[in-house]
């Protein structure tokens, strides 16, 4: 079983309403674990309704960018926030140009760059994405991706920012699982680049609504719990797809890696739960299944077993 049959592959995760319509699924009705969000996140519901009278006014940032420097103990003037961390990607980018790059990685950056160079200086996810692995401490690199950092380790950053050559980019997106609204940051010690950076950023390209939310939830995170609760849940997770000799791997990062079975992703979208196929970051037979929520982890056993009954059945006629 090799094929990863007739559904369509994506270049990002989250694209569970393609799928849903390709599957003639009801909007809004996967569980889409093919992201990688904080299933431990404070709910964002409530809070939304409550803070919808935000969108009826433009964006100011200041509030969020002083809290989330003093979280990132950072001065404020290195701190730039962005559009999630793709538009921080696609900022960094535009400015550095060149770039060297480890596969598998993340696939905005080969997009954004102009150049993939190997005497360039290295652009790294830590932890690396799909692979989950941390960096070395002994690595450095001139621009390291943390969007997955705080999930993985229960710190706000390795620092490496504090090195004027290192950029630093993080994504809040998935810390408060919110996808919908983008939030994302860039930290850069070198003043001259950082006026580069920031003169490529639109106007008011974060949002109100999204500041708002961002501002009441973050002082409600507990970075150390999380990452305890992440652990377990990605244990938990593991051992269920363990239980059908599925081969899985963990890691730092807040998903697992399922390799030799790219079947597994259309067998399980029918019946509503949607991975990541991998073949975007070079690895066409490895899947990677981010960590479900309560009700998704207690749903997900007998999807499963629904799942693999119909591969077997599909492959034995």
């Amino acid at each position: 079983m090799s094929e990863n049959l007739f559904l369509p592959g994506s270049n990002h995760g989250g694209n569970a309403a393609e799928i849903e319509e390709y599957l003639s699924f009801p909007p809004m009705t996967m569980h889409d674990l093919s992201m990688s969000m904080n299933p431990f996140a404070p709910s964002c519901i409530e809070v939304i309704s409550r803070l919808l009278p935000a969108i009826s006014c433009y964006p100011d940032e200041r509030k969020l960018h002083s809290l989330l420097a003093g979280l990132l103990e950072v001065d404020p003037k290195y701190l730039l926030l962005t559009n999630g961390a793709a538009e921080a990607i696609a900022l960094v980018a535009g400015v550095i140009k060149v770039a060297r790059l480890i596969k598998p990685e993340f696939s905005l950056w080969e997009k954004h760059l102009l150049v993939i160079s190997e005497e360039a200086g290295l652009v790294k996810s830590n932890p690396g994405n799909p692979t989950g692995k941390l960096a070395p401490e002994s690595l450095k690199a001139m621009v390291f991706d943390e969007a997955f950092y705080q999930m993985s380790t229960g710190e706000w950053s390795r620092r490496d920012f504090e090195t004027e050559d290192t950029i630093v980019i993080g994504s809040l997106t998935k810390l408060l699982a919110t996808p919908g609204l983008r939030l994302g940051y860039v930290i850069c010690c070198d003043e001259a680049k950082l006026a580069s950076i920031k003169k490529r950023k639109p106007g008011w390209s974060v949002g109100s609504l999204t500041l708002a939310v961002a501002e009441t939830l973050l002082p409600q995170v507990d970075l150390s719990l999380t990452k305890k609760l992440i652990q377990q849940r990605q244990n938990d997770l593991k051992h269920i797809f363990e239980s059908y000799d599925l081969k899985v791997k963990a890691n730092d990062a807040p998903w697992v890696l399922i390799e030799d079975a790219p079947w597994l992703r259309y067998f399980l979208a029918l019946e509503k739960i949607l991975l990541r196929d991998c073949t975007s970051f070079g690895l066409p037979n490895t899947l990677r299944v981010g960590l479900p929520n309560d009700m998704q982890l207690e749903y997900l056993p007998s999807a499963l077993e629904k799942a693999i009954y119909n591969a077997d059945k599909a492959y034995r006629l």
